[in-house]
């Protein structure tokens, strides 16, 4: 695969016809990076593989149409927000119409014309990226420059659905600034801002992998969504965020357990099951969490779900 390609956008094809496939292919290969499927059902589950930019999705195919399988991309939240343009040789007024109502950004009919497909796909993988880039916006925190609330609670759902699916351990972390009220009254709010980037950033290193998320979730409170991880894993990881902020020594002579800023940590980890929602496993880290004060500040609790 061309080194180039990790900075270029995916786009799947899914259409029956080998033909359509190649031809599409030979448009748009030398722009973009290609994946193709050949009827529906495998549509559908190379999406959840590669996340595309953009689907190019035939109407008419066996078992599965392309009605179908725009209606249970839509209904996902891991792939709603997936531009779709149907290619098709259903050229009525009232068919198209039905596709853009269906929720396709775009109609394409058959015979394809190069320039007009390549043009009308460039404009829409731009579109995407306008959108991305101010949803980012709207999910960032303003004071650290980290993830807020909202995107957290998005990351979150969208790992719990991830993980109920493949079957796979998902660890979030519940983080509080000890006495940070009393380091606020200490030493002014100025100096409370500051302390609340370098705690941020402190996170934000101890993460080291880029599906690894830390937010900011309001206060002197801080989150973590960390997938695939065993308890061994979210321990150490907890003790990775613990030690950095501990190896920050910002002065906190107001606190009563040290002389320096210290963090408590609420955990929890396991597999999601279809029996519980996303927001039940952050209560249940909050929960860890008052366990953490409990215990005299300072501490890491991580239970199980």
């Amino acid at each position: 695969m061309n080194s180039n390609n990790e900075h270029k956008g995916k786009i799947l094809i899914i259409d029956d016809s080998v033909s359509n496939i190649q031809l599409i292919n030979g448009v748009l290969k030398d722009d973009y990076e290609i994946f193709f499927s050949t009827n529906g059902v495998s549509g559908i589950k190379k999406v959840y593989e590669i996340s595309p930019d953009l689907i190019l999705l035939d109407v008419v195919m066996p078992d599965m149409d392309g009605y179908e399988v725009l209606t249970k991309l839509k209904s996902d939240l891991l792939t709603r927000e997936i531009p779709v343009i149907f290619i098709t040789a259903l050229d009525s007024v009232e068919q198209e119409v039905k596709g853009l109502e269906a929720g396709a950004v775009d109609y394409i009919t058959k015979p394809i014309i190069g320039a007009i497909l390549k043009a009308r796909v460039a404009t829409h993988i731009e579109l995407k990226k306008q959108r991305d880039y101010l949803k980012n916006l709207a999910m960032i925190d303003g004071l650290t420059g980290i993830a807020n609330k909202r995107r957290f609670n998005e990351y979150l759902e969208k790992w719990y659905k991830i993980s109920l699916r493949k079957k796979m351990y998902l660890s979030i972390f519940v983080i509080d600034i000890d006495y940070f009220k009393l380091y606020n009254d200490t030493y002014g709010h100025l100096a409370g801002d500051d302390c609340l980037k370098s705690i941020a950033c402190a996170i934000k290193d101890s993460l080291k992998r880029p599906y690894d998320l830390v937010a900011r979730f309001g206060g002197e409170e801080f989150a973590c969504v960390i997938p695939e991880t065993s308890y061994d894993d979210a321990l150490m990881i907890a003790g990775r965020i613990k030690s950095n902020i501990s190896n920050l020594r910002l002065e906190h002579k107001a606190s009563t357990i040290s002389p320096y800023v210290t963090v408590s940590i609420g955990g929890v980890y396991g597999i999601p099951t279809e029996m519980d929602e996303h927001f039940k496993m952050l209560e249940r880290a909050d929960e860890a969490l008052y366990k953490a004060k409990q215990f005299g500040r300072n501490q890491i609790v991580i239970e199980k779900i």
